[in-house]
């Protein structure tokens, strides 16, 4: 999935790749390595349990095991946690 941004006079920004679907399902610390390399900018496994149990970010539980698609959970963490600009909330 691509992303198309503008800036107000209408030049392109970059665009946003999607993580690829090689990954399949994962756990959630694998989830927080893969969608966030720096680990010094990294949330916790804790944050992404709230995620979890506020069912913003989709994921698989099979028993008591816990996976998440890692493609699912970048495009539901670009839907629900971005923050458009003000320019980009007007037009």
């Amino acid at each position: 999935m691509k992303v198309k941004n503008r800036e107000p006079n209408g030049a392109s920004l970059p665009q946003l790749e999607t993580v690829p679907d090689k990954w399949g399902k994962v756990s959630g610390q694998r989830l927080l390595e893969i969608l966030f390399p720096d680990e010094a900018s990294r949330p916790t496994l804790r944050f992404l349990r709230s995620l979890q149990a506020r069912r913003l970010i989709p994921f698989y539980k099979i028993g008591r095991l816990v996976y998440f698609d890692v493609a699912e959970a970048q495009e539901a963490l670009n839907d629900r946690m971005r923050v458009n600009a003000r320019w980009e909330a007007d037009a």
